[in-house]
């Protein structure tokens, strides 16, 4: 009986040790099931949160682009100026404002509507006032109005001074027998235009400025009979106070003297209007403005070279002119008559009207065009 009895003990021993060992092994089963779970919610949680960072980030970024599209669209169908850009950058701090309010939210799609949100604002409001302080008559046709305390923050000349108006004349006093002249006009950012008359000064020029910024430098000197008229703007050290709406008018007086015109123009935009001035030969290289060139049968020149980084150059002929075109592209267009003849990538190439040979009178433009424009009009 005792054999008995004590087998009998010896097994039910045997199997509570084995459900022992059972349960342990089901208490870590369960508690590494329960750490894969908490370790894939946690992961999980971290990639919402980046997910979340991620989107708040790319939506500046989105809205970001959105306005440097519309801004580039508004100068190339040519109803903002290209001057706009002068204003528009003196606003680079509001990125940082952007990401700070990002740090401080977080990462929530509350937070991050919230910083959409204020990231558009900032940017119409940008916009706005950018358009405002260059072409103010273009937010009046769109009935848009801003408060006088936004438009003067944005046009305060703080640190550029008083605006100025000045008249520089080149008079035919100051240089006896002269049989040329050559006109030479460097232009960074600022509107101008070119005129002729009948007067017998070599050159006017009326010039709107700042006290501290674009002062007009001209310079003008005589060798053998060759007259060199030298314009350029005064540059302010302080590049971030480049103020905008610097203007200068040049009128070119004694028509009969044969002329030479060399126009250097970086981020502004120009047009140049002649009748009567006799202009022999005119280059012109644009950086990311816009050039207007109007020509008479009297005023036309015998060869024009422009050169069209990123801006656009637009050429207007007399009817029944011959004209010879040389061109070549790189990621722009040349158009004639609103037509395209040179697409990107055009290598140099000639194209001749058709009445080129029999013309009287005649043509030459050599054009190189970057990434901007050229037009050809008659």
């Amino acid at each position: 009986m005792s054999e008995k009895h004590g087998a009998k003990d010896e097994n039910q021993a045997h199997s509570a040790e084995v459900d022992k060992v059972v349960k342990v092994k089901q208490a870590t089963a369960a508690e590494q099931i329960s750490n894969e779970v908490h370790e894939k919610v946690n992961r999980k949680i971290d990639e919402m949160h980046y997910e979340k960072r991620e989107r708040s980030g790319g939506l500046i970024w989105a809205l970001f682009l959105i306005f440097l599209g519309l801004m580039f669209l508004l100068n190339t169908t040519g109803l903002v100026s290209w001057d706009v850009w002068s204003v528009i950058w003196r606003f680079w701090p509001v990125f940082l404002i952007l990401l700070g309010l990002q740090i401080i939210f977080g990462s929530s799609a509350l937070s991050g509507t919230f910083i959409g949100i204020i990231a558009l604002v900032l940017f119409v409001t940008v916009g706005l006032l950018s358009i405002a302080s260059t072409n103010a008559e273009l937010l009046e046709r769109w009935n848009v109005r801003l408060p006088d305390s936004l438009k003067n923050l944005v046009l305060s000349r703080a640190g550029n001074g008083d605006r100025i108006t000045s008249e520089i004349i080149v008079n035919a006093d100051e240089f006896a027998d002269i049989t040329t002249r050559t006109l030479n006009l460097n232009i960074g950012a600022a509107e101008f235009r070119v005129i002729d008359s009948s007067d017998t000064d070599f050159l006017a020029v009326n010039a709107q400025y700042y006290e501290r910024y674009g002062e007009p430098v001209v310079t003008k000197e005589a060798t053998g009979g060759a007259l060199l008229i030298g314009f350029e703007q005064e540059k302010h050290s302080n590049v971030l106070s480049i103020p905008s709406k610097m203007e200068y008018d040049f009128t070119l007086g004694q028509p009969t003297l044969p002329t030479d015109i060399t126009l250097d123009l970086g981020a502004g935009s120009g047009e140049v209007d002649l009748d009567v001035v006799e202009i022999k030969n005119l280059s012109a290289q644009v950086g990311a403005g816009n050039l207007d060139l109007t020509f008479s049968r009297v005023s036309l020149p015998s060869a024009m070279n422009i050169k069209a980084g990123a801006g656009n150059a637009t050429v207007t002929l007399p009817d029944n002119v011959g004209y010879r075109l040389v061109y070549k592209v790189g990621l722009g267009t040349i158009k004639i008559n609103g037509d395209t003849v040179g697409k990107m990538g055009s290598e140099q190439a000639t194209l001749s009207s058709d009445n080129y040979e029999t013309a009287d009178t005649k043509v030459t433009i050599t054009v190189d065009v970057g990434v901007g424009n050229f037009e050809l009009n008659q």
